[in-house]
């Protein structure tokens, strides 16, 4: 039973690796759409962005929809959808190893 543990958690690993990986894309994407004459950044918000708010990796809702363009508007949605997908698995990952921990004892 142990081989079916670790070969769930390995599982895990790899979709959360996977997960991460499509996270970072959709942040590039969207950073990469911006409106023409639009910019992100704010000199004032760097402080408060940063500093102050916790972020788990990214969070594409953080990014104002009016100053992206009509596909990056598409790439937040999608972004935004693979987000509440990673914290599932995230939240489900932990529910997976707490299982498992009982058959890593013996």
């Amino acid at each position: 039973m142990i081989y079916l543990a670790t070969g769930l958690i390995v599982a895990w690993i790899a979709g959360l690796l996977l997960l991460l990986g499509r996270t970072l894309n959709f942040m590039r994407l969207l950073y990469n759409n911006l409106a023409p004459g639009k910019s992100h950044w704010d000199s004032r918000e760097i402080f408060r962005f940063y500093l102050l708010r916790f972020r788990f990796l990214t969070d594409a809702t953080a990014i104002d929809p009016a100053s992206l363009s009509e596909i990056g508007r598409q790439h937040q949605r999608r972004a935004v959808r693979n987000d509440r997908i990673l914290v599932a698995w995230v939240i489900g990952g932990f529910v997976l190893i707490v299982w498992a921990s009982s058959y890593f004892k013996g």
